[in-house]
């Protein structure tokens, strides 16, 4: 959980999800979902991400499937996916274990918060793109919340204290 939820907001809009999903490889001629195209060095497998091939499934054409009924949003790309459950909106936010702590932060917001996080990682000289947060080039990991404090020496604040 993240956004509202995770802050313990009286009242939610809107349900975040951030998820770390199981990548898995694929006979290419069956693979839904696929993040990246058979090359001639391996024309045989495609890199799936499970999530998204379970997302795509609970979504297609609108029909009751699951537990509700799933309907499929404006964004739906490979780290983000919007999509309404029993007519409720949720934002599902796919990363890896090395950007856990940043898409976290950024997620659980406010957005005051998130925008004062991000500038000061560009005030100091950290480029936060495609998910992950970079400094002269290399990419930092950020498994914990806490590892983003720390990045910037800020005093780690719960989810509710960040309003």
């Amino acid at each position: 959980m993240a956004g509202a939820i995770r802050r313990r907001v009286a009242e939610v809009d809107e349900l975040v999800l951030v998820a770390i999903p199981q990548l898995r490889e694929e006979p290419a001629e069956r693979a839904q979902g696929a993040l990246f195209a058979p090359t001639d060095e391996e024309p045989d497998t495609v890199t799936v991400n499970a999530l998204w091939t379970h997302l795509d499934r609970m979504t297609e054409g609108g029909a009751p499937r699951y537990h509700g009924t799933y309907r499929r949003g404006e964004r739906w790309g490979e780290r983000h996916r919007q999509f309404w459950w029993e007519g409720y909106p949720v934002e599902l936010y796919a990363t890896t274990l090395d950007s856990w702590g940043h898409i976290l932060l950024v997620r659980t917001g406010p957005a005051s918060f998130t925008q004062r996080y991000l500038a000061t990682l560009q005030r100091r000289r950290f480029d936060a793109r495609d998910g992950r947060i970079f400094r002269y080039g290399k990419a930092r990991s950020i498994p914990d919340e806490r590892d983003a404090f720390r990045l910037l020496d800020w005093t780690y604040r719960r989810p509710g204290e960040r309003e």
